[in-house]
């Protein structure tokens, strides 16, 4: 949706229209924190679910091929964060011994964002990552704490600081872990290396696509040119 003489941004490739409108030549992805530009489609009168197809799993690749499949996770258009209270831990307890439960999505129920989706998510068996690779990444919780979207201070605290620094050395990740999942990451999220994206940049980014409500990696694809 561009309504500007010139658009900005957008991928290298593309082309012009005979009346001089650049086009892009790419593929976007809506998820769900995209709400300033859902309320667009709803304001200019188009039907949200013609325009765009439904919520669907989001698919990560690495240059050595598939590494995992994040599944849906919020059930609503308005996502929220599973708080984990005695209640709530009383009925995972009773769900679990129910037939055809599933303690994982159930445990998952009660985790805070990200932790959902690293519990749930698919890996390819092709991958190499071990489970010690993907516990590794346990490191970064204190760092996503830490960090708040609007605050000045957080901004400052991270911004002198390299995405891959974050990662490796104050987080912790192993090399495999950062090359096949981190990585890609930084590349389709602030879209550069880590070695050239300040770690502020690269939180600000996880937080919207997957850390501050459930589901917030889920996304929507077009059913059409947009």
């Amino acid at each position: 949706l561009e309504a500007s003489p010139r658009a900005a941004g957008g991928l290298a490739g593309g082309w012009r229209t005979p009346g001089g409108r650049p086009v892009e030549a790419g593929i976007h992805g809506f998820w769900r924190e995209y709400k300033n530009t859902f309320k667009v489609i709803d304001d200019i009168g188009l039907d949200a679910d013609e325009v765009l197809g439904p919520f669907t799993p989001s698919a990560l690749v690495s240059k050595n091929g598939p590494v995992a499949v994040a599944p849906v996770l919020a059930t609503a258009e308005a996502s929220t964060t599973a708080a984990t209270t005695p209640d709530a831990l009383l009925e995972l307890l009773r769900r679990a011994s129910m037939p055809g439960a599933d303690p994982l999505k159930q445990i998952a129920d009660l985790l805070p964002a990200p932790l959902d989706t690293a519990l749930l998510a698919e890996f390819s068996e092709r991958s190499p990552l071990s489970l010690l690779d993907r516990a590794s990444g346990v490191g970064l919780l204190a760092c996503w704490a830490d960090f708040r979207q609007e605050d000045a201070d957080s901004w400052a605290r991270y911004d002198d600081v390299s995405a891959e620094t974050l990662f490796k050395d104050y987080g912790g990740v192993t090399d495999p872990l950062y090359d096949e999942l981190v990585a890609p990451l930084l590349h389709v999220l602030p879209m550069g290396p880590g070695y050239d994206i300040s770690a502020a940049a690269a939180l600000s980014c996880f937080h919207v696509f997957a850390l501050q409500s459930r589901g917030a990696f889920d996304v929507r694809w077009c059913r059409g040119g947009i």
